[in-house]
């Protein structure tokens, strides 16, 4: 897993898969996830930012919402819950 530390990211697409965030800053990001191993220690989450859930990850999140877990609310752009 690739370490990144102490580092902001700004208005930045930025892919989780594979890394460990350590004291990162996300400001109007849009954070890509698609279930592969990722860590985040420390890490600010400013409003604004967004969440992009593929393969995997998006199969457990749909999962978890229906089980009344998580409280994400899913775009226009996700798939159905049929």
């Amino acid at each position: 897993m690739t370490n990144v530390e102490n580092k902001a990211f700004t208005d930045a697409t930025v892919d989780l898969d594979g890394k460990r965030f350590v004291r990162c800053r996300f400001v109007n990001c849009h954070l890509r996830y698609t279930g592969g191993e990722c860590r985040m220690q420390g890490c600010h989450i400013a409003k604004g930012c967004v969440y992009q859930f593929d393969g995997a990850a998006l199969n457990v999140a749909l999962l978890l919402n229906d089980l009344g877990l998580t409280a994400i609310q899913f775009g226009s752009g996700s798939p159905s819950q049929a």
